[in-house]
This record gives C-alpha cells, sequence and structure tokens, in this order.
C-alpha cells in the first residue's frame, strides 16, 4: 500500500470506520456557502498552497472525502469537499453536465485566489474534474480523477443504466416500498457495488444512501438521471490538453472496469494513470492512505507543495 510520509498516525487517530460525525475529525470544519447563486455545504481544512478542490460522486456527499480531508490537513494542504448540486434537484428537460459544470467552476472561481487551484473527484466529480481542467478560463494547476466516467463501463451497469440498459422513461416509473432500503440486503448490495472485495460498507456511507433513496419518490427518478448523466459523459469530454493530471482507478472497482483509466489515457496522453490494488469504486474510501500518497505525490511532479509540506 502507498502511504504518504507522516500521515499515518492521523488516519489512525481519525477513522471514519469509529467516526459517526464530521465534528470527529478535529480539522475538518463544516459550514455552508453559496457558489454562483447556489447555497451549499461544505467541509475544508486550513493549510498552504493552492486550495484542493474535492468532487464527490454521483448521489454522494462531502463526507465520502473526510478522511481524505483529515491527511491532507496534517500535510500541510488547505482543501475544501463541496456538495454538488443533487441530480433530481436539478431543472428537468435539460442536460445535467452544463448546470454541474457551471457550479464547479464558481467553485474553482471562488478558491483561485492568486495560486490557482487543484482539482480532484470521484466517479462524477471525477468527469467534472476533467471537463473542468480542460476549460483554458479555470486555473487549475493540476487535476486528480478517481475512477472516471465516460469510457467503458463492467456488464451489470452497461445493461442496467448504461447504453445496453432501459430508457429513461421506463426507469423513472420504476416504484419500490421503502422497507425494500431498511434490511441487511442493501448493506450487501452496497457492499457488492461500491466497497472493495473483502471490504466492509462504512455505516456513515451506507446511511447517507439509504435516506437519498428513501426520500426520492418514485425511486425511478434517480435511476433515471444516472442513465441520463452516463449517457451525457458517453458523448465524450472537451477537446484540450489538461493541466498536469493523474488518472487514478481502483482494481476492483464493480461499475467502471480499471481499463477504462487507460482508454482516458489514449485521450489524454499527456495524463499519468495509477492502479489501486485494494480499491473499488471509491478510492478516497477502500483506501485513504493511498489515494491521499498519490494525490500529494502528483502535487510534488507538478511543481505544487505548501508551504508547511516543504
Amino acid at each position: 500500500m502507498l502511504v504518504a510520509a507522516g500521515v499515518e498516525p492521523t488516519l489512525a487517530q481519525h477513522n471514519w470506520r469509529q467516526a459517526m460525525a464530521p465534528q470527529s475529525f478535529a480539522p475538518v470544519t463544516e459550514s455552508t456557502r453559496d457558489y454562483g447563486g447556489v447555497p451549499t455545504r461544505q467541509l475544508s481544512v486550513d493549510g498552504a498552497g493552492p486550495t484542493i478542490v474535492l468532487l464527490h460522486g454521483v448521489y454522494d456527499r462531502a463526507e465520502t472525502w473526510l478522511e481524505v480531508l483529515t491527511l491532507l490537513a496534517a500535510a500541510g494542504h488547505r482543501a475544501v469537499a463541496v456538495d454538488l448540486p443533487p441530480l433530481p434537484g436539478l431543472p428537468t428537460g435539460q442536460p445535467f453536465l452544463p448546470v454541474l459544470d457551471a457550479f464547479v467552476a464558481e467553485v474553482v472561481r471562488a478558491h483561485t485566489g492568486t495560486e490557482g487551484v487543484v482539482l480532484a473527484g470521484n466517479s462524477m466529480g471525477a468527469g467534472l474534474t476533467l471537463r473542468a481542467a480542460l476549460n483554458p478560463a479555470l486555473n487549475i494547476r493540476a487535476a486528480i480523477t478517481y475512477n472516471l466516467p465516460g469510457f467503458g463501463y463492467t456488464p451489470l451497469i452497461a445493461v442496467s443504466l448504461g447504453p445496453f440498459g432501459p430508457r429513461e422513461q421506463f426507469l423513472s416509473r420504476i416504484r419500490l416500498p421503502g422497507w425494500a432500503f431498511r434490511n441487511r440486503g442493501v448493506d450487501l448490495g452496497f457492499q457488492y457495488l461500491v466497497n472493495a472485495r473483502g471490504g466492509a460498507p462504512v455505516p456513515h456511507h451506507v446511511d447517507h444512501f439509504r435516506q437519498v433513496f428513501l426520500a426520492t419518490r418514485p425511486i425511478g427518478l434517480l435511476l433515471a438521471a444516472g442513465r441520463a448523466l452516463l449517457r451525457e459523459f458517453d458523448a465524450g469530454y472537451p477537446q484540450g490538453t489538461p493541466p498536469p493530471t493523474l488518472i487514478v482507478h481502483g482494481s476492483g472497482d464493480r461499475l467502471i472496469p480499471y481499463r477504462a483509466a487507460f482508454q482516458a489515457r489514449r485521450a489524454f496522453p499527456s495524463a499519468t494513470v495509477r492502479i489501486l490494488p485494494n480499491s473499488a469504486h471509491c478510492p478516497q474510501i477502500d483506501d485513504p492512505a493511498a489515494a491521499t500518497a498519490l494525490l500529494l505525490d502528483h502535487l510534488i511532479r507538478a511543481g505544487i507543495s505548501s508551504e508547511r509540506a516543504g
């Protein structure tokens, strides 16, 4: 396992699997902020250097980055993880990505300062990261994607929400009773789809997804939104050469196979690929120390470091 120097004690002290609330992570502060007229919640840590902005995956939230935020604080870096606008809450009848792109651009501009930003994201957030990094109007010093969409899916996703799955009109009508999300099967299904092989689901993470699904009626709206979002990513990324970009992928991902990382590098030859053997779809949860170590190493290679980190 890759480990960044000086961060192991902090990981041991602030273990997400033993903590059920953000305030358990001493360096992390929670606040609300308005970006381009859109109010949202964010988690942040103080430090030096350009702000590292962290974007979560679809239906997820800023807490997915709790352990990474703590490790970045220990390494002396300033960082912020924001809650992205929820898909079912976005205007209907129009593509999702332009709305999300505009929000991310506002977040980047708000944290640019004089040093620019470092942008990183997981899954949907990874796709938004790469799209923003290809926008020449944004001062993004480096980009890190974790399990990037748009370059292929596992058969399970391809025939459910991907190119061979039902259309949004069908998916949006699917209904399930609330009790379907209040049993052990949900935990097992979540573990199979999201966590690394042999890894236990994080209660904090599972509970959030359970509440999202319970709060959406009919449940098919979430499925239809996910299907539409994948179609938008599959349409391709903007042309151009991104800033120094690291493409990280978990080898055990059951949603997006790790070979997608190499497909992405063919499209963007200047990017670097790293595969994490002990991670699945969310490396920041499965192996936060390794995910953070790769991020910090990428910053060093890009000539970026915090004042305290060296």
